[in-house]
């Protein structure tokens, strides 16, 4: 039987696997591959008090993946927090993305933060049901963009 540490730790890698899949995903451009990891109630709490569901998130990465080139997001569980079958983790991460504005010009976009992310064991498999952004900073051309901008 694990102990709690140990059952946190495997817990900690299968999640850093999830991210690491969607991560490829976005790169592969494989929609699917990412709706994989959401569970069907999943809902997406933004800074500004919005809340997005399952589809409207899935329709918000479709239009990313469409628009953007070279993208990359990798993320790091700093913190986690296991109660039975549902995980609670602290996630730092930074979206990196090419696209192009008007005229065709490449932009480099970066958006670093943090978000809490909760995680549910459904049989074998770990599905996120809600994620909420708790420190955003987007950037373009390594530029700060305020939010709301």
């Amino acid at each position: 039987m694990n102990t709690p540490e140990a059952e946190v730790s495997t817990v900690s890698t299968v999640l850093a696997t999830c991210y690491a899949e969607v991560d490829s995903a976005f790169q592969r451009r494989d929609h699917d591959a990412v709706a994989a990891h959401l569970a069907p109630d999943f809902v997406a709490h933004q800074r500004d008090g919005k809340t997005l569901t399952r589809d409207e998130a899935l329709s918000g990465f479709r239009a990313q993946m469409d628009g953007f080139e070279d993208v990359t997001w990798p993320r790091k569980v700093t913190h986690l927090v296991l109660d039975g079958d549902v995980a609670t983790a602290t996630v730092e991460g930074t979206f990196s993305a090419t696209t192009k504005d008007e005229d065709g010009t490449p932009r480099r976009l970066q958006v670093s933060g943090i978000a809490t992310d909760v995680w549910t064991r459904q049989g074998a498999q770990w599905r996120m049901t809600s994620t909420r952004s708790e420190r955003r900073e987007v950037t373009m051309d390594g530029v700060v963009i305020p939010e709301g901008d």
